[in-house]
């Protein structure tokens, strides 16, 4: 359970935003308690990127890789 979340801060830390909400997602289908942490993740990774289009562009590739990450 703790291996996605920690890959998910170091994902963070390196301005891979694109990654931690399916990281996230990923520890709470094994687990869930990190299902909690994914909405102000969400927040926190909006509030870090500049523009509209950046947002976007976030929002749309942590979706895709969350749905990805549910199928598999």
């Amino acid at each position: 359970m703790m291996v996605p979340v920690l890959a998910a801060l170091l994902a963070w830390s390196r301005r891979r935003d694109a990654w931690v909400v399916p990281l996230l997602v990923l520890a709470a289908a094994i687990k869930y308690i990190p299902a909690i942490v994914i909405p102000l993740a969400l927040l926190a990774i909006l509030r870090r990127a500049p523009g509209w289009r950046d947002r976007l562009r976030v929002t749309l590739l942590s979706l895709a890789g969350s749905a990805l990450v549910l199928a598999v």
